[in-house]
């Protein structure tokens, strides 16, 4: 995708934010604030997309939608990762584990299980 893709995604994603803000939709806010750093992320702007990502977090936790924050913290995780902030990236892949593993998302666990250990040099894991 071309800048101007990006940047008008943005354009309608705040606009999306305006009228989930005027319905008090909070669900909706939060997928948007994801969906947003996501563009940011895309863009190599990792500032921007965590600003973004915790917004949404934030929201996730207030209104208890835990598949929603685990994929949030995992993208923070990854924004952090991209910025060589690895034991910040550590924090927030660690925090998502536990909610994987709450929630019960095998497949997420693996994921996440992966990524720490590859940060921190261990070997992979495999479903069994």
């Amino acid at each position: 995708m071309d800048k101007g893709d990006y940047e008008e995604a943005i354009l309608a994603y705040k606009t999306a934010l305006e009228i989930y803000s005027k319905t008090e939709d909070r669900y909706g806010i939060a997928q948007t604030f994801n969906n947003i750093g996501l563009t940011y992320f895309r863009m190599n702007d990792y500032d921007k997309a965590i600003q973004y990502y915790k917004s949404a977090i934030e929201i996730s936790k207030e209104i208890g939608t835990a598949r929603s924050e685990l994929i949030q913290l995992y993208n923070l995780g990854l924004a952090y990762l991209k910025l060589n902030k690895s034991e910040k990236s550590l924090l927030f892949f660690n925090k998502a584990l536990r909610l994987a593993e709450v929630i019960r998302d095998d497949v997420l666990t693996i994921s996440l299980k992966n990524r720490i250990n590859s940060i921190e040099g261990l070997p992979f894991n495999s479903i069994n």
